[in-house]
């Protein structure tokens, strides 16, 4: 019985191989999105085949507010608290929204932070409910191929990659497909699971970027609706976008 099923993974392997590559040939740019489609969905169905269920131990570990046992504990973790961090950033008594700006002499917002400052600061918010619960927080994760996510989250044989853009971003509507899911979420230790999160600055000049549709957003709202629109019903159930507005006060 081991000789098969180390046989029948072997099989699913080399199937896994020949669709990448046959993805990535140029000649069959035509079928390229049926074709990552399949991988994609192949690559769930070995993921389930291969997913243990979690001790006892491990469970009660979780539920005493321990450290996540599996991909999908530290995934809706991770969702919690950068919901509870957005509100923060958004409605807290101390302007957190002012962080994800450069400033003035008289600390006032005048343009947009680059990307990897505004990803500093969200990663320093987190690193400080984390780190206790033994969950480390790096930038630029390395995945396969020398890819790096904005920011992974682990513990032993387990990460989450979180993938950031502004909303100045030419791509923010299409990087949760050309790069969370098509480069990280494939990596065996995340299960699959990964966050896109993108930060809202208004309609900044230079922010707010057309999604496919050609419907420029106006609101976080409409960022995440363009966002969750761009998934099939399966990418949804381990796919989380995360909206994070940090616009300017309205006068």
């Amino acid at each position: 019985e081991a000789g098969g099923a180390g046989t029948a993974e072997a099989r699913a392997a080399a199937a896994g191989s020949a669709l990448e590559s046959l993805a990535a040939d140029d000649r069959l740019l035509n079928r390229r999105s049926e074709l990552q489609d399949r991988l994609h969905r192949q690559k769930s169905v070995r993921r389930e085949a291969s997913f243990a269920h979690a001790t006892l131990e491990q469970v009660a570990q979780v539920l005493d507010n321990g450290r996540p046992s599996n991909a999908a504990d530290l995934w809706a973790l991770t969702v919690d608290l950068l919901n509870r961090i957005s509100r923060e950033i958004r409605d807290g008594a101390t302007s957190d929204w002012r962080q994800y700006w450069n400033v003035d002499k008289d600390n006032k917002a005048v343009t947009p932070k680059p990307e990897n400052g505004c990803r500093d600061a969200l990663l320093s918010d987190l690193r400080r409910e984390l780190t206790p619960l033994g969950i480390d927080g790096v930038r630029e994760g390395s995945y396969k191929d020398d890819k790096r996510a904005d920011i992974r989250l682990s513990v032993p044989g387990v990460n989450i990659p979180i993938e950031i853009k502004r909303s100045c971003h030419r791509d923010w509507w299409s990087s949760i497909k050309t790069q969370l899911i098509a480069k990280y979420t494939c990596d065996p230790g995340t299960d699959g699971y990964g966050i896109y999160l993108v930060f809202w600055f208004g309609e900044t000049e230079g922010c707010g970027r057309e999604p496919a549709s050609g419907r420029k957003p106006k609101s976080p709202d409409d960022i995440r609706q363009a966002l969750l629109g761009a998934l099939n019903n399966r990418e949804r159930q381990k796919i989380s976008v995360c909206v994070i507005d940090v616009s300017k006060p309205e006068a």
